[in-house]
């Protein structure tokens, strides 16, 4: 592997033993009402928008087809996989605090929690055993945290079948968002390769890889959740309230927007690419 790791095992460690504080019992009240009116587009429109329209209109169906996830601590993406497509979840995750709650959330919604494997995504022994295997390979959050990631868009190529689909989201920490996390947190920031997260740099990323483009674009429109900060002092009592903010603005997505969303390189929380290996 080229480049360098901008993130530790120890850090996502960290994240994952990091104590969820429950919110108020009001507060959950009302969100729970307002689920009932608006669906799940209340609770986070950009979710909304990715899983309705354009992973219904981009990714294949077939029940069964093996989908494996870079870094899929703590799992409920594998597991919303599984019950939204029927697709047979696999894991890869090297932190071990984030291996055992993804093999807990495996355990609880019925599924192989050894589907979880416990490695370093790098180690070629993995590439081996898994090369040309999957039916989909996704990623969240992953290639951002090195310097050079082509290699590390490779690696997932590596592992999927002729005819497969490749999935990769990243954060957009351009524009207004930038202005946000390095207020809220900017050592956290400093962990993200800021580069790729121009649309024509992250598009760039995946050429001469053997790979057919079906969608590259940002989607969303924006979202606080996106941010986050120490559990502690007057940013996080900023966060926390911002948090609840962001389901009155999701309120007004709906509205204005609908199913669409609006997506800019300004605002947009995320940059998708969807390609099939040709």
């Amino acid at each position: 592997m080229s480049g360098e790791r901008l993130t530790t095992e120890e850090y996502w460690d960290s994240v994952y033993k990091e104590p969820q504080k429950k919110a108020f019992s009001l507060t959950k009240t009302v969100g729970d009402f307002l689920k009932k009116v608006f669906g799940s587009r209340i609770k986070n429109y950009s979710e909304y928008i990715l899983w309705t329209n354009i992973y219904q209109k981009y990714l294949p169906k077939g029940k069964d087809l093996k989908i494996l996830e870079i870094g899929s601590a703590p799992g409920w993406n594998l597991v919303k996989f599984h019950n939204v497509f029927g697709y047979a979840p696999y894991g890869i995750e090297y932190a071990p605090t984030g291996v055992e709650e993804n093999r807990r959330r495996f355990r609880g919604a019925g599924l192989n929690p050894q589907n979880v494997i416990e490695a370093d995504f790098f180690d070629d022994k993995l590439r081996l055993r898994y090369g040309d295997y999957f039916d989909l390979v996704e990623s969240g959050g992953f290639i951002e945290h090195f310097t050079d990631v082509s290699p590390v868009v490779e690696r997932h190529v590596l592992l999927l079948k002729q005819g497969g689909t490749l999935i990769i989201i990243i954060p957009n920490f351009r524009g207004l968002n930038n202005k946000l996390f390095a207020f809220f947190n900017p050592e956290v920031l400093k962990m993200h390769n800021l580069e790729i997260m121009k649309l024509d740099n992250f598009r760039k990323t995946f050429s001469d890889l053997g790979l057919e483009e079906k969608y590259c674009n940002y989607y969303g429109t924006f979202n606080f959740g996106m941010f986050n900060t120490p559990q502690k002092g007057v940013k996080y009592w900023i966060h926390r309230f911002l948090i609840r903010f962001q389901v009155l603005l999701n309120i007004l997505f709906i509205f204005i927007f609908g199913n669409r969303g609006f997506e800019n390189r300004h605002m947009s929380p995320y940059l998708i690419y969807i390609g099939r290996k040709k």
